[in-house]
C-alpha cells in the first residue's frame, strides 16, 4: 500500500503511470507462475527529501540505513513497478544510470 499527496514543492514529479520510461532498455517481466506478460503499474524515480514513512528493510549498517530513509534507488535510479492479475504476483525492480 502506498499514498500519495500533492506537493508543489517536487520539480517534475515523483513517477508516472502508463508507459515505462526506460532508462537502460526495455524489461517487461513474465509470471513465473502464468507465464503471462505482467502490466505495468507505475515507474517512481530517486527524488531527495521524500522521507520513507515505514519499512521493514533491516540494513547491514548506517551507510546503508541511509538509502532507506529517503525515496532513493541506488542513488539515480528508477523503481519500476509490474503485477499479474489472475496470479496476484507482482514485481519489481531498478534501473539506474
Amino acid at each position: 500500500k502506498f499514498k500519495t499527496e500533492l506537493s508543489s514543492e517536487i520539480d517534475y514529479g515523483i513517477g508516472h503511470t502508463g508507459i515505462p520510461n526506460w532508462i537502460q532498455y526495455p524489461d517487461i517481466p513474465r509470471c513465473p507462475r502464468t507465464n503471462k506478460t505482467m502490466k505495468f503499474v507505475c515507474q517512481l524515480r530517486s527524488v531527495v527529501g521524500i522521507e520513507v514513512k515505514e519499512s521493514n528493510v533491516v540494513a547491514s549498517s548506517d551507510f546503508m540505513a541511509s538509502y532507506f530513509k529517503e525515496m532513493n534507488f541506488w542513488g539515480d535510479g528508477d523503481l519500476y513497478v509490474f503485477f499479474e492479475p489472475t496470479s496476484k504476483i507482482a514485481c519489481y525492480f531498478i534501473q539506474n544510470t
